[in-house]
């Protein structure tokens, strides 16, 4: 039995894509459109860890990039 954890999401929902990833791709070979793809339909096991409101995940989207520079940049 494969144990999954999660690091900067919750251990269940590491476990639940961890296991969809590795009962669809053992191998581990999969991208991020892939899996967008698999997510996509509403009866797919992982869809709703995705926002589908397009208007909420555009403003997601520019706070992972404000953290992103904030991490990003060192004063001197």
């Amino acid at each position: 039995m494969k144990k999954f954890k999660g690091d900067g999401i919750s251990n269940d929902k590491a476990k639940l894509v961890g296991s969809f990833i590795y009962e669809n791709y053992p191998d581990g070979e999969i991208t991020p459109s892939e899996l967008l793809k698999k997510a996509t339909p509403k009866d797919s096991p992982i869809h709703d860890l995705f926002e589908w409101d397009a208007s909420k995940a555009a403003n997601e989207y520019r706070l992972w990039q404000a953290r992103n520079f904030i991490r990003s940049i060192y004063i001197e």
